[in-house]
Formats: C-alpha cells, structure tokens, sequence
C-alpha cells in the first residue's frame, strides 16, 4: 500500500494494555504490527484511525516493548509509541529512530549538542594549554551512557555530513 514500517526496542518506556481474553478478537502482538500496517493502509492518518480499533499486548509480559516508525512514499514519517496502554504519534521530520529513549527525550537531547559541527575544532585554550577535539569522536563517543542515545546522535550527524536534508515539509493530520 506504499508505506514502510519497523520497530525499535523501547524497554522500560511503553506499556501496553494487558492482554483481556474478553478482547481477543482485536488484539495485536506487538510483533505483528508492521505486518498489520503494511497489509492494511495506505497512510499515517489511517493508521492513526484505525490504531485506536485494536488492541496491542504483549505475548510474553515478561518481554521487551518496541515502538514503531512509519513512512509515506511522499517522505512524511511518525513515530509511535505506546506508553500507560495510550498510543501516542510523533512527526518526525528529522528522519531517525533508535531504540529508548523515548522518541521525544531524543529529539530534546539534541539540543546538548547544538554547537557538534562537521570537521575539527579549532584550538582552544586551557590555561597554557591548547586543546583540539576531532569531531568523529564527539558523534561516534558523545559523553552520555545510552548506546541509542548515542546512535541517533550519530545518525543526526551523518545525515547532516552527507548532506541528507531532513523534511522540512509540514503536514496536516
């Protein structure tokens, strides 16, 4: 129908509504949902309709949750994400998902690290000393423990090198 779709982990952020045997016959196993997307709709705001007509479980309670990025032909891309059993949908124009965070805890991370430009840094001073840092090293090491923060760091940061523009587009919902 022209949309793509995947999941990315999310442990620890999303909930999911408990499984309800009364509701069985509109349940979704969090693994099935790129398949349901892909099989069913043509775009987001279908998605976002429809969405609210089943219900998305877990199989085992005691696995991880993930949340889901979809894509138009036409470029636009949201990100959704089930938190307290509620989806919640997230444009998103900068084209990148990674695991947790949450989708919004990364985009506002960014601004940490607004000033990360392509190239070396000029020498800067330390007292006596003069200090140079490769950016390379910035992008692939940010100073923060989350492997995915990190990945989306660097994926923000390749796009930006390789010259891949993020959507500037505005869409109606």
């Amino acid at each position: 129908a022209g949309l793509s779709a995947a999941l990315f982990y999310f442990p620890k952020y999303g909930e999911y509504q408990e499984y309800n045997e009364a509701d069985k016959d509109i349940s979704l196993a969090d693994f099935q949902v790129v398949s349901w997307i892909l099989s069913r709709f043509s775009t987001i705001d279908q998605v976002k309709t429809a969405i609210n007509n089943v219900r998305i479980i877990n199989v085992d309670p005691s696995a991880s949750t993930v949340h889901w990025r979809i894509t138009e032909p036409n470029g636009r891309q949201v990100v959704m994400e089930i938190v307290n059993g509620v989806p919640n949908f997230y444009e998103n124009e900068i084209g990148v998902l990674t695991n947790s965070p949450g989708f919004k805890w990364q985009t506002t991370n960014l601004n940490n690290y607004v000033n990360l430009r392509p190239g070396t840094a000029g020498p800067t001073a330390f007292g006596p000393v003069n200090l140079r840092v490769c950016w390379v090293y910035l992008v692939i090491s940010p100073h923060h423990p989350d492997l995915s923060a990190r990945r989306f760091l660097k994926h923000i940061h390749c796009n930006k090198i390789m010259q891949i523009k993020p959507l500037n587009r505005r869409f109606t919902s």
